[in-house]
C-alpha cells in the first residue's frame, strides 16, 4: 500500500496478521486429525540490515529489544504459526521478498511510473518473481524433509539501481534521475523510506537451493520482461 505508515495503519498491519495465523493455528490444535502441513507465510523483513552481511535462514532475527517495527511484525507472525510439541503438522514459513507481477500491488506500479532509482541505489531489492512462487509450494507439498523458516527470494541479489534498469529495458521509455534520498523519506515517511525503500536486507534462498529447486525467472532481467510480456 502506498498509505504513510502510520501508527493506526500499522495495528491494521499487524492484525491482519497476527490475528488470523493465531487463529489457523488453534484451529490445527484442536483438530482430531490435523493436516500434514501448514503454510504460514512471512517475510525477509525479519532479518536486519547489516551491509555486510548476507542473510540465509540460519540467521537469528533481531529480537523485540534489537529490532526494527519490521522485524519484529516478521518475527511475531511467525511465532503465531508455532504448534505445541505433539502436533505432527509441518510447519513451513516463507519469508517473501518482493513479489514481482504485472497484476500484484505494489510491483504493478513498477511497470507504469517512470524508472527513477531511489536515493543511492545500491540498497538491496530482495523479490521474487509470481511464477517461481507456484513452483515452490510444490516443492512444498514433495519435501517432507523441508519445514521452518525458508527465503523465498530469487538466487540472483540485486540492488534498486539494477531493479530499475531491468524494468526501463524490458518496457523501453526513459529513466528518470535518481529521487533524493531525504524526498523520498519526505513522501513515505522516514521509517518506511529506512526500512523498505532506501535499505533492505541482502538475502539468499539457501534452503531453496539445497533441495534442488529449479528458478524459472533467476534474473531481474528475466522477472522484469516476463512482467512486460503478460501486461
Amino acid at each position: 500500500s502506498m498509505r504513510l505508515w502510520t501508527e493506526g495503519y500499522k495495528s491494521e498491519i499487524e492484525t491482519s496478521r497476527w490475528e488470523p495465523t493465531t487463529r489457523l493455528s488453534a484451529a490445527i490444535e484442536n483438530m482430531e486429525t490435523p493436516p500434514q502441513l501448514f503454510i504460514s507465510s512471512s517475510a525477509v523483513g525479519i532479518y536486519g540490515l547489516d551491509p555486510n552481511k548476507t542473510y540465509t535462514e540460519e540467521d537469528t532475527p533481531f529480537t523485540k529489544e534489537t529490532g526494527s517495527y519490521f522485524t519484529n511484525l516478521c518475527h511475531k507472525w511467525e511465532q503465531c504459526s508455532v504448534l505445541p510439541p505433539q502436533i505432527k503438522t509441518r510447519v513451513i514459513n516463507p519469508r517473501f521478498g518482493v513479489v514481482l507481477a504485472h497484476d500484484l500491488a505494489p510491483a504493478d506500479r513498477l511497470l507504469v511510473v517512470p524508472g527513477t532509482v531511489l536515493g543511492a541505489g545500491d540498497q538491496p531489492f530482495p523479490w521474487v518473481h509470481i511464477d517461481d512462487i507456484l513452483g515452490m509450494f510444490a516443492l512444498f507439498l514433495e519435501k517432507d524433509d523441508l519445514s521452518g523458516a525458508v527465503n523465498c527470494v530469487a538466487p540472483q541479489i540485486t540492488d534498486n539501481t539494477q531493479l530499475t534498469d531491468a524494468l526501463v529495458a524490458a518496457r523501453g521509455g526513459f529513466q528518470l534521475p535518481a529521487l533524493p534520498a531525504f524526498i523520498v523519506r519526505l513522501m513515505y515517511g522516514t521509517e518506511r523510506a529506512d526500512h523498505l525503500l532506501l535499505d533492505s536486507p541482502r538475502v539468499v534462498p539457501h534452503k531453496l537451493t539445497n533441495a534442488g529447486f529449479q528458478f524459472t525467472r533467476p534474473t531481474i532481467r528475466d522477472a522484469a520482461e516476463e512482467m512486460v510480456r503478460s501486461r
